[in-house]
């Protein structure tokens, strides 16, 4: 009745129980997975659920991993919307106790499943959601992701950047797949923790060819590396074609490509779409470098794939149909494994350190800086408890199919990883540029994006002439305010002198004001009337003594005839003494 797996299994817990000297617990884990035709092939029950079998056994059977203990599986039928993921959620937490939950695979049931988990304060693993609102560890406190292909794609990009030694980039991707809105995200912070500029970041919600390609007429003046991600093949391939009317397929560009419409499996001739565009479009795609992440396949990933669905044969499961239908494991089953397989070593740590097997955070923190060789390759847990990545560069060769030529990923020794943990770019095949050379692009337009490095003679010489009468101009214009600035100088100066003259003057004392003879005779004679004398004889003698504007002793005299006398005495500070005398 059982495999022989499972009679494995319950003769190795029978040994452990006799052991006597550990005291066993159980580790439930509620397992959220949906049960649909439609998800068959990716990550349905049907096809997923014995890879966490799969992975308990393991565990049982290594005595490194929770020695004494054993792991046991809840599954609820989650569904893919988050109001069912919601409510099984709570039904293991409440009425089967589980310790952890293994987060359901679609995107919203997950979000909803992590939140109550994080809630309860319970570790969750997800191992196929890649929603990115789950980057946010102030909500998501207790959740540990094995499976982040595009929220870690600035990590390879930048890389490929500092390869080749570019720095200005341009983004082009469609807002129909929240997978491009994660990778563009993802590309401006590794860009610029590189100091590439991402110098224009272009957005499309149309599928409209002219629309399509006045966009692509800008980004042709704006940059030559240009990071693309599409929602479709189809969309792609058209996007290159319109890049291949507007002479952008000649080697000077590079197209960047996120790709989001397969994620396993060979990418084998995307350009390819049986109509007379073909040669045109083989030719576009010599500009396209594509990356993704890396997907496990081989023959060890197939065998595995096979026993998932013989697992699903047996309790507690027993679902025959997928042997009777000639089934495989999903492609996300390995990452399932390895959800298991990394609640074990974790869950080891945290016992040694003494804490509380239920505790979401302490499992959190334990998983930080985690390593080991899973079923899904590497797995790599940064300092927040997520994935690092790993992708393929793909490039076209020239019989037209993609292969991989350069690979980016780390290997660390052990389980444990260094804070100075590394990882590169490591090549694997010459790429084959869009000129047909192995010379990658410089990313910078020979003549500038003012052509401001390739003006001819006539031009400088128009550029020099220019540069001439500007200076000519400005210095006139200067010359003309300094000699504004001159006269009025010289006016103030002038006033000022005038002013000073003036106020120098106020004592001076006019000559004729002092020397009588220089008197008017109609006004002497008056004068004489009033004095009553006559104009036969007179004497007029002046004296003065002092400073000022005369000097030494002076004496005039006039003869009249009478004997009248008039005396007259002035006085001021600078004349202490002026007398006239009239006889």
């Amino acid at each position: 009745m059982f495999s022989l797996a499972t009679n494995t299994f319950i003769s190795f817990l029978a040994v452990l129980v006799c052991l006597g000297d550990v005291e066993a617990r159980e580790f439930r884990l509620g397992l959220l997975l949906p049960q649909s035709d439609d998800l068959l092939g990716r990550m349905a029950w049907e096809t997923t659920a014995g890879a966490a079998t799969l992975a308990a056994e393991t565990v049982m059977l290594d005595s490194s991993l929770l020695p004494g203990h054993t792991i046991s599986l809840v599954w609820r039928d989650s569904g893919c919307n988050a109001v069912t993921a919601a409510g099984r959620t709570v039904e293991l937490y409440t009425d089967e106790h589980v310790d952890a939950i293994l987060c359901p695979p679609c995107n919203d049931a997950c979000v909803a499943s992590a939140l109550l988990a994080g809630y309860w304060n319970i570790p969750a693993i997800t191992w196929a959601a890649m929603d990115p609102r789950m980057d946010d560890k102030v909500l998501f406190n207790t959740l540990t992701r094995l499976l982040l292909p595009f929220n870690s794609l600035g990590k390879v990009v930048s890389k490929m950047f500092t390869e080749w030694g570019w720095t200005r980039a341009v983004i082009f991707s469609s807002n129909m797949e929240w997978l491009c809105t994660q990778a563009r995200t993802s590309l401006k912070a590794g860009l610029r923790k590189v100091n590439a500029t991402v110098v224009a970041d272009y957005r499309y919600d149309f599928v409209e060819d002219d629309a399509m390609r006045e966009q692509l007429k800008d980004i042709k003046e704006t940059g030559q590396i240009i990071c693309m991600c599409h929602h479709d093949k189809e969309t792609e391939r058209r996007v290159m074609l319109h890049a291949h009317d507007l002479g952008m397929t000649n080697g000077e560009f590079v197209f960047i490509n996120a790709v989001t419409w397969t994620l396993e499996g060979q990418l084998g001739e995307p350009w390819r779409a049986g109509d007379d565009r073909d040669e045109d479009a083989k030719q576009a795609y010599g500009s396209v470098l594509n990356v993704r992440m890396v997907f496990p396949d081989g023959p060890i990933v197939d065998d595995f794939r096979k026993k998932v669905v013989e697992r699903m044969a047996d309790p507690p499961w027993n679902f025959t149909d997928g042997l009777q239908r000639g089934l495989k494991g999903s492609s996300y089953s390995p990452f399932l494994h390895d959800a298991v397989m990394l609640y074990a070593l974790v869950m080891n740590r945290t016992l040694q350190s003494g804490e509380d097997p239920r505790d979401g955070e302490a499992f959190m923190r334990h998983a930080r800086k985690k390593a080991f060789e899973g079923m899904s390759g590497t797995v790599i847990l940064d300092n927040r408890a997520d994935r690092e990545p790993e992708f393929f560069i793909w490039d076209m060769d020239p019989s037209g199919t993609f292969h991989v030529v350069a690979e980016y990923d780390a290997r660390p020794a052990g389980t444990e990883v260094s804070d100075d943990l590394l990882q590169e770019l490591v090549f694997v095949k010459h790429i084959v540029w869009g000129d047909g050379t192995t010379n990658a692009p410089t990313g910078v337009r020979q003549c500038g994006y003012m052509n401001e490095g390739c003006a001819s003679e006539q031009d400088k010489r128009e550029e020099r002439n220019e540069r001439k009468t500007t200076q000519l101009v400005y210095g006139l214009s200067a010359l003309g305010v300094f000699l504004i600035v001159a006269a009025g100088v010289g006016v103030y100066v002038r006033k000022r002198l005038t002013d000073n003259k003036k106020k120098d003057g106020t004592w001076q004392i006019k000559y004729y004001d002092i020397n009588f003879t220089a008197y008017d005779e109609k006004e002497h004679k008056k004068m004489q009337a009033s004095l009553g004398v006559s104009d036969k004889k007179g004497f007029l003698s002046a004296t003065s003594a002092g400073t000022g504007g005369v000097s030494g002793k002076s004496e005039a005299t006039t003869k009249y005839s009478g004997s009248s006398r008039v005396n007259y005495s002035y006085s001021n500070s600078w004349y202490p003494k002026l007398e006239v005398q009239i006889t």
